[in-house]
């Protein structure tokens, strides 16, 4: 497993107990999300679709790049990578 860097956007912090940056393991994307929400099971609810992907209101940037142009899920990732969560869905969660 690879030590990779996820930062939270601010809208959804309260999920990660405030932190900005948290930690995950995985050889792809989906392997550090799936870390991710091992930690901090209620960012699935706000990310993830229901059917292995990530819902409309989320982005993925691997090292500044969307992995929309990658290989999405799949792509992947090196130690020391660096996730950047992105999320539309600002008034819904704070809401909740």
């Amino acid at each position: 497993m690879r030590n990779i860097r996820i930062r939270i956007p601010s809208v959804l912090r309260r999920y990660t107990g405030g932190r900005s940056e948290v930690q995950a393991g995985g050889t792809t994307v989906g392997e550090a999300l799936a870390s991710l929400y091992g930690t901090y099971g209620a960012l699935m609810d706000w990310l993830a679709d229901g059917k292995g992907g990530l819902n409309g209101l989320a982005r993925v940037l691997l090292d500044g790049r969307d992995i929309r142009t990658l290989a999405g899920l799949a792509s992947p990732v090196q130690g020391g990578a660096v996730l950047s969560i992105e999320y539309e869905g600002r008034a819904t969660a704070q809401s909740a």
